[in-house]
């Protein structure tokens, strides 16, 4: 769309749509999200690990992880890991306020919306809707986190290099990549252990025997990070009837324009999971799902280097994301320059 055919927000009709959009999206986010008692329920059984030795609470009765005082993005079971660690930990270690990102992941897996919706992710990318064959080895994913300013029009100043306002800018997580690895090279013996710990949870919570588990039941791995950070959370994923029936319906979004009143479908794929997982936690308003944080300079950066081109992962990984997504049209901020992936 060229910018003589953008319409003017400021347009009536385009005002009540936007609010007609918004009322809309707090009764679809309602409707669906966890509350805030179940997250914590479920948290508490979710096994933290140390970020050096990856020695799990669960593996470890008994053991006590404490987190990077500085930067709230490292766990140590010991001072020795945090010692043997440090080396290359220091390279991404920098004085953060709130939660840092490994707590915004543990809030995230335990969310039984974006957990089911990166379950039809997994199915997607790994065929596990008609796959047959024993599950004698995980699938393996990584998934890449960002952290975004809640208010779009704050995410284009500093796109645009605009001066920030002199406050404190609040922050959203948000998934900016899904990437498929290599099971066979990135595969280390600690993420087998997570992997078969993951497999007997599930066979001690569904009381099937191990044949049937390793057989009918789905287990892979995923490794949440930032992909300007070498550090990542490993987690089991279990791959549910509810997410596989979803997909096998394979119905498609139906996305209003709240600017032109279009009614777009949107095919249920990959990309469209992610952006629906981002929508959800974009219109947590209350920050009922925990997600939200203050912004980092080092979160303003990578948005700035996505704005200027700069070949890092995270700034590429960022403008693919944002690039056909419409939640950053520019119509709502005047216009400007397009954006590349």
């Amino acid at each position: 769309m060229s910018i003589s055919t953008i319409k003017d927000p400021r347009d009536p009709a385009i005002v009540n749509r936007l609010e007609a959009t918004r009322v809309q999206n707090k009764k679809d986010f309602k409707a669906m999200a966890a509350s805030r008692q179940e997250l914590r329920a479920i948290r508490a059984t979710t096994p933290k690990a140390c970020t050096k030795c990856r020695k799990t609470d669960r593996v470890c009765p008994g053991l006590t992880l404490k987190t990077c005082a500085k930067c709230n993005d490292a766990l140590y079971c010991s001072k020795e890991c945090q010692k043997a660690d440090w080396s290359l930990h220091k390279k991404f270690c920098e004085k953060t306020e709130g939660p840092g990102i490994i707590k915004l992941i543990d809030i995230f897996s335990a969310n039984r919306v974006l957990d089911h919706y990166l379950q039809a992710c997994f199915i997607l990318q790994f065929d596990l809707l008609y796959r047959r064959t024993h599950f004698d080895a995980p699938f393996l994913a990584r998934v890449d986190f960002g952290v975004e300013p809640v208010q779009i029009p704050d995410f284009f100043r500093i796109f645009d290099g605009e001066a920030l306002p002199d406050r404190p800018l609040t922050g959203m997580l948000q998934v900016n990549g899904f990437t498929p690895l290599p099971s066979k090279k990135c595969l280390s013996p600690t993420h087998r252990e997570i992997w078969l710990k993951g497999r007997e949870r599930w066979r001690e919570i569904t009381g099937h025997a191990e044949s049937e588990v390793e057989e009918k039941f789905a287990v892979g791995l995923v490794v949440f990070g930032r992909a300007d950070s070498e550090h990542g959370s490993v987690y089991a994923i279990n791959i549910l009837d509810a997410a596989k029936n979803e997909v096998r319906c394979g119905e498609p979004w139906r996305m209003t324009s709240a600017i032109t009143g279009e009614v777009t479908e949107m095919p249920f794929n990959i990309d469209n999971c992610l952006r629906f997982m981002n929508k959800h936690v974009r219109d947590d308003h209350k920050n009922q799902l925990r997600l939200r944080t203050q912004m980092q300079p080092a979160d303003v950066q990578v948005i700035r280097d996505a704005a200027g081109n700069v070949d890092t992962p995270a700034a590429r990984l960022l403008r693919a994301k944002i690039a056909p997504d419409p939640a950053y049209c520019r119509w709502l901020v005047g216009p400007g320059t397009p954006i590349r992936p």
